[in-house]
């Protein structure tokens, strides 16, 4: 029993371990680079809906080659929009992400709370993991 609960603990510290670094390329990612999304709503003055039949988006994040990235956790996709209305699919399965950022080469990182994981996206499309486990 108290071999059970030492896992449990365990597997809990991995959970918190893995949202921390989440949380903080989140911010680290915010503190990097200008969030161009925010600016064209500013200048524009408006807000319009640019997709429908999504069921829980989350984590966008705005790629300097001009598109928005975004998460549908339960759809398991990372959808990609463009400024001329375009909505296509950028990586499916997503590990049922949540939170997306970009780090300095601009490979997207994606926080995986289906496959507990924190994964980056190559150039090439191939899917790295950069953190899964602590101490096992």
């Amino acid at each position: 029993m108290e071999k059970m609960t030492m896992k449990r603990s365990l597997t809990n510290l991995s959970a918190k371990i893995i949202c921390t670094i989440c949380f903080s390329l989140l911010i680290g990612g915010i503190a990097m680079g200008k969030d161009l999304g925010i600016d064209a709503i500013v200048e524009s003055n408006s807000l319009q809906q640019i997709a429908k039949d999504l069921r829980f988006t989350e984590g966008p994040v705005w790629h300097p080659e001009g598109y928005l990235l975004f998460s549908d956790i339960p759809a398991d996709t990372i959808y990609k929009w463009t400024p001329d209305g375009k909505l296509s699919v950028y990586r499916s399965p997503s590990g049922n992400s949540n939170g997306l950022t970009l780090d300095r080469q601009g490979r997207l990182i994606a926080c995986e709370h289906g496959n507990r994981r924190v994964s980056r996206t190559e150039s090439d499309g191939t899917i790295k993991s950069i953190a899964e486990k602590y101490n096992g």
